[in-house]
């Protein structure tokens, strides 16, 4: 395995993200729980991988060990290595626009997602809901 491979499963169960690969090994947790023997928990450990390399479309099949505490030796990558920072610099008079405008983005874009108990017909079933609080 090198950098930008991807996983697609774990002992034949499809794993498409980093919560299904921590369910994996919590199986695998589960399954070490129960051995007595070094034998038996190398058994437990050994597991077959299928992973696509990067930049290619066919998938390799490969066998691996995972260490006692279940480690193998891959990690989540992070969010902020898909997003570049931006910077922009306004002078002082341009910045309290720029800090309007910014805020009311911000604050249109919260209120569409929320569903707001003010409107719409379901806003007496909040208020009744929080009246019996």
């Amino acid at each position: 395995m090198k950098a930008g491979d991807v996983i697609k499963s774990i002992n034949g169960k499809a794993v498409e993200t980093w919560s299904d690969m921590n369910y994996q090994t919590g199986v695998l947790d589960d399954v070490m729980a129960v051995k007595n023997t070094h034998k038996d928990s190398l058994a437990a450990r050994s597991v077959v991988l299928t992973v696509q390399h990067k930049g290619a479309t066919k998938l390799d099949t490969m066998r691996m060990v995972m260490t006692p505490d279940l480690k193998l030796g891959v990690y989540q990558s992070s969010l902020a290595s898909f997003y570049k920072p931006v910077q922009v610099q306004y002078s002082f008079l341009e910045s309290f626009p720029a800090g309007a405008k910014a805020w009311l983005e911000r604050s249109t874009r919260l209120c569409w997602q929320l569903p707001l108990p003010c409107f719409g017909r379901w806003s007496k079933e909040y208020w009744r809901l929080r009246i019996d609080w």
